[in-house]
């Protein structure tokens, strides 16, 4: 900022003053104006300040000190009449200011406060282009958003030099105008941190229409053969992953495909360049038999871990959709799960969010296998536990809505399941290396592979996916079949001939009262009964199974429930009696 030292003295910087008077002449009607820099002491500016006074016969006391701002009007030079203002020419209008500082840029406060004003073209008493601004920020600052303001000023002959702005400058654009307003925070952070490590070194200054198909080439033919940014767990350097080399590719496909749709090129340099492809072994999954032994293993683990790791590979939940989930999310009745949500880092805040599914095709309903759903009420004994400890401590503590909670009570953050995974995994050696996202694949290439009633359309729907980019594009589904996804885990129990069912389910059968959904209960009529017999014949069928091989529940009096004490009264059943049986195909027992 300058400071006066001196009447109409500034001090600027060590030994460097500007000695800077204005002086209106109506009578003659002109104006003296005079603006100097003195490089050298306060004795110096002093003298050349008198001089000049002394020599245009004018006295301290007459002078009009100009005002800081170059672009304001003085009081007393906006009462000189119009008709008899003297003339300035447009083209030296802004040149004359000795605060420019940098092209389109003055200094209205140093480091502080800039003004960019931008005149282009308006030849032949045409009027061009104009921009103007006060921009509060550094130097540096400023020359960005001037930059950024010439990218999008179009020229009157119809003609754009937008495509001559930087790289750096229209990433910059693409982020703030797009990214960080449609993409996750997540997304977000990932891609400025590839841009910074493996694009901006090569190309950051380059005009954007300059860059062609062969730069872009050598960006990825570098990346090949790249190390990685950190070493890993035991010092050793690796290569770049081909998958890390294509989420770069996309990235800048991405970029130059919004800077044509803003009308700065009208090609894109990527979609020249062959695609890296995608690894085989970062796409690994686990097969049917493999998923069932993870289910096994999975019984003998803590119950947070059981409930985490058995609704990803039942649903093929994302990681962060999994976070995501609220208790009332869970449809306990007809065994379903509801994906409205995803929680993920916000990097630029320093906090978790949720944020809306991935695409519109993520909100989705997910069915679950009869045995999930047990898992997860289980679950939620530990938590309500849980919670009250967290109460104890703290009288004020709410507990939020997510079906996961952090160790200190909070949303579980974003990572936490790919960290218990590989924790998981490394305890259980007999397990394939396989990351958390696998399951998800795992669960997509059951669908595909081992289930008959599920077109490529309908395992779309249940993975959420907005293209059937991973999937075979020759069929189409008008029918809605994604209910059948269930009986692919329900072949774990199928394939031993037998099946488990809860208390609940077991009564619904031995009563035919709607202690379990209908849709539980056709499955389970089906399935025992496989005989072309009338509905009632089927449910005496069940009743005299279940007479022979569960007495018990012939003394279950079930004439006292009623809607207000139904769930107390079948829990006390449960403690009694258990909460697990077999049901068997009784076509192959019964006559």
């Amino acid at each position: 900022m300058q400071e006066r030292v001196e009447k109409y003295i500034y001090y600027i910087a060590e030994n460097k003053y500007r000695v800077k008077f204005l002086k209106i002449d109506k009578k003659n009607n002109k104006r003296i104006n005079f603006d100097q820099y003195v490089c050298g002491t306060l004795e110096e500016a002093i003298k050349l300040r008198d001089d000049k006074l002394k020599e245009n016969g004018l006295t301290l006391e007459k002078v009009v000190e100009d005002k800081v701002d170059i672009f304001a009007i003085d009081e007393d030079e906006d009462k000189i009449t119009q008709e008899n203002k003297p003339k300035k020419s447009r083209k030296n209008a802004e040149n004359n200011d000795k605060t420019k500082v940098d092209k389109y840029i003055y200094e209205i406060e140093k480091g502080k406060k800039y003004r960019i004003f931008i005149r282009k073209g308006g030849t032949n008493g045409q009027k061009g282009d104009y921009y103007s601004e006060i921009f509060n920020g550094t130097l540096p600052q400023a020359r960005k958003q001037r930059d950024m303001q010439l990218a999008n000023l179009k020229l009157k002959n119809g003609k754009s030099d937008k495509g001559n702005i930087k790289f750096i400058d229209f990433v910059r654009i693409y982020y703030k105008e797009y990214a960080e307003v449609e993409l996750s925070p997540t997304t977000v952070s990932g891609g400025k941190c590839e841009l910074k490590n493996y694009v901006l070194p090569e190309i950051a200054n380059m005009p954007l229409n300059k860059i062609d198909a062969l730069v872009i080439q050598r960006i990825i033919n570098n990346l090949k053969v790249r190390d990685k940014e950190k070493p890993d767990k035991n010092g050793n350097v690796q290569k770049l992953s081909i998958t890390s080399v294509n989420n770069v590719y996309r990235l800048l496909r991405k970029i130059f495909n919004k800077a044509i749709a803003w009308d700065y090129i009208n090609v894109n340099p990527v979609t020249k360049v062959t695609a890296p492809g995608v690894s085989k072994i970062e796409k690994q999954s686990y097969n049917r038999e493999e998923l069932l032994e993870l289910l096994e293993i999975l019984k003998k683990e803590d119950i947070f871990t059981e409930a985490l790791f058995t609704i990803a590979i039942c649903t093929g939940l994302r990681r962060g959709e999994l976070v995501g989930l609220h208790v009332e999310d869970i449809d306990f009745i007809n065994n379903m799960i509801f994906i409205k949500r995803a929680a993920v880092w916000d990097a630029q805040n320093k906090k978790i969010v949720e944020k809306a599914t991935k695409t519109k095709g993520s909100v989705r309903e997910v069915p679950m296998p009869l045995f999930c759903t047990e898992t997860i009420k289980e679950y939620l004994k530990s938590r309500d536990r849980a919670i009250q400890r967290f109460k104890r401590k703290d009288k004020n503590y709410i507990a939020p809505k997510n079906l996961f909670l952090s160790k200190n009570g909070g949303i579980m953050f974003p990572d936490t399941p790919s960290s218990k995974w590989l924790k998981f995994r490394n305890k259980h050696k007999e397990i394939r290396n396989v990351s958390l996202h696998g399951l998800r694949h795992s669960y997509c290439t059951m669908q595909m592979n081992e289930n008959p009633n599920l077109s490529p359309a309908d395992v779309k729907k249940l993975m959420g996916h907005s293209q059937l980019a991973t999937t075979f594009i020759y069929t189409h589904s008008n029918e809605d079949k994604t209910q059948e996804a269930i009986s692919v885990f329900d072949k774990y129990y199928n394939d031993n001939k037998e099946i488990k069912v809860n208390f609940n389910q077991m009564l619904s059968l031995y009563t035919r009262m709607n202690f379990a959904s209908k849709r539980e209960l056709d499955e389970l009529l089906k399935f025992a009964v496989d005989l072309k017999v009338a509905e009632d014949e089927k449910y005496n069928m069940i009743k005299q199974y279940i007479d022979n091989r569960y007495p018990m529940f012939k003394k279950i009096d079930i004439s006292n429930i009623n809607f207000s004490n139904v769930w107390d009264i079948l829990d006390l059943y449960k403690q009694k009696y258990g909460d697990e049986f077999i049901l068997s195909p009784i076509n192959k027992t019964v006559d």
